[in-house]
Formats: structure tokens, C-alpha cells, sequence
């Protein structure tokens, strides 16, 4: 998977996801209240039944390199489970994905007044693992270089990896509990519609396991 301008654009799902986050974003970051009315606060969310936190802190993010990696890895991520799930199944993935993702940081933060995160990786993650669960064999090269062209479960564990020791951490607003869920989320909505794609993808990756012994 590379950087294709044409397959950007036989994509306008995908277009139409990363362009909506992204204007978002940018409102938000120029009118603070937007932002502040977005963000996922589990307090609030518990306490005073402001349950559209859960959805909306997905269209926010916190910087440009936030969103830069959130769209990239969406984009470099996706065309395999638009392709196997189909337009309206890959977008119910999305859109209950931000939701599923958020769930389990509202548990855990929501006697934490002070707490409050906000960006779109819990959707992203499950359609990352989507895909991955998918096709398990499949490759990435990034920014179109040959050298920088892996096996996409190697950038899979690594981004999971990453959120795992942010989580631990639990520093700054990004929400990393949510790549977690978000992955599991992926992984099981996935499976449910489509066992038999998944089993495939899954004997195929068990034999090219086999082949290096």
C-alpha cells in the first residue's frame, strides 16, 4: 500500500472521512469553544448525560501532526476492508467504532473531573485491524519508497505497541486507551460478518508462517 493520488480519489468514502475530521479539526482549533464542547470528558458524560461526547471527540484532534498520522494511517489502511466489507458495512464499522472505542475510557476516567481526550484512532484502529484480519500477508510502503515497505501487521503492532505505553503513561489528551479498544472492536465486528474471509486470511498467514521453518 502507497500513496496514490488516483486511488485517493476512486475513494471518496474514505475522502469524505478524512476531509470531515480534518475541517473539523481546523474549526476547532480556531474557535476554542467548539472544541471544548467536543472533547470526550468521562465526568461529564457520566454526571450530567452528555453522551454525545462519546461520538463527537472523534472529529477532533489536537495538533496537525495528530491528524497528519490519523489521516495517513486511515488512508494507507482502508482499502482492504472497503473492499471486502462494502461501503455501507465499512462505514457502520466506523461510526460504531468511534463509539465502542470510547467506552472503555469513560470507565476508567470517570470519576477524573479534570480528564478529557479527543481524536479519531479508535475508529481508525478498528479499520486498521479490519484489514489487517482481512488479508494478514498484505504490504505497506510508505510514502511510495521501496525500502520502507513492510508487512502491514509489522506498522499494526508497532502503532498498537505505541498506544500501549501512552496508555500506560497516560500523557496528554490523546486518547490511546481508545487504539486498544478500537482494534479489538475491529477485529470482532469484522469476524462477525465475515468468518469466512477472516478464516481464509488467517490459514494463508499461518502457511507463510510455516514456510520459514
Amino acid at each position: 500500500m502507497h500513496v496514490n493520488l488516483t486511488r485517493l480519489l476512486t475513494q471518496p468514502l474514505v475522502v469524505a472521512l478524512i476531509g470531515t475530521f480534518t475541517l473539523v479539526s481546523v474549526i476547532a482549533w480556531a474557535y476554542r469553544p467548539l472544541l471544548s464542547a467536543c472533547l470526550l470528558v468521562p465526568y461529564r458524560v457520566t454526571r450530567q448525560g452528555e453522551v454525545h461526547r462519546l461520538f463527537t471527540s472523534a472529529w477532533i484532534h489536537a495538533d496537525g501532526g495528530h491528524l497528519l498520522l490519523n489521516a495517513f494511517t486511515l488512508y494507507v489502511t482502508a482499502p482492504a476492508a472497503l473492499a471486502a466489507l462494502g461501503s455501507s458495512r465499512f462505514l457502520l464499522l466506523y461510526v460504531t467504532a468511534i463509539v465502542a472505542s470510547a467506552v472503555p475510557t469513560t470507565l476508567r476516567f470517570m470519576n477524573n473531573a479534570k480528564y478529557a481526550s479527543l481524536g479519531a484512532s479508535g475508529a481508525i484502529c478498528a479499520v486498521m485491524f479490519s484489514s489487517l484480519l482481512l488479508n494478514m500477508n498484505q504490504r505497506m510502503t510508505l510514502l511510495g519508497i521501496p525500502a520502507l515497505t513492510f508487512r502491514a501487521y509489522v506498522y499494526a503492532l508497532g502503532y498498537l505497541a505505541y498506544s500501549t505505553w501512552h496508555s500506560y503513561r497516560n500523557s496528554g489528551n490523546v486518547n490511546h486507551d481508545a487504539h486498544l479498544s478500537g482494534a479489538l472492536y475491529g477485529c470482532l465486528f469484522t469476524y462477525l460478518v465475515e468468518p469466512e474471509l477472516v478464516e481464509r486470511s488467517l490459514r494463508q498467514f499461518w502457511g507463510h508462517l510455516e514456510g520459514w521453518h
